[in-house]
């Protein structure tokens, strides 16, 4: 896993983060958060998505269930051709995607 040690400190720093915030937003004596601060939350919570759709995220922890998935849903007539399809189609877009703009 060539460089992935910087993508997990800064996924378990991400997440430590998150935590204290949601820690402060349940307490009874914390202030609400402003809006300001809710929308970077929310942005962050999306930018999750793209650890995991980088390169050795992807093929290590995300790909092998939806492969499993894919084989179970194949004797399916329509949704395991739906689904085959859609799984070559986010392979694309990831080999694509975040080998050149996200990088």
């Amino acid at each position: 896993m060539r460089g992935g040690v910087h993508r997990l400190v800064s996924l378990a720093m991400d997440m430590a983060s998150n935590a204290l915030l949601e820690s402060h937003q349940t307490r009874a004596v914390g202030q609400p958060l402003a809006k300001e601060e809710r929308v970077e939350l929310k942005r962050r919570r999306g930018l999750w998505v793209f650890y995991l759709l980088r390169s050795p995220c992807f093929e290590n922890f995300v790909l092998p269930p939806l492969e499993r998935l894919r084989r179970g849903l194949e004797p399916i007539p329509i949704a395991g051709s739906v689904y085959g399809q859609s799984l070559e189609i986010m392979r694309a877009i990831q080999a694509y995607y975040f080998y050149t703009a996200c990088s």
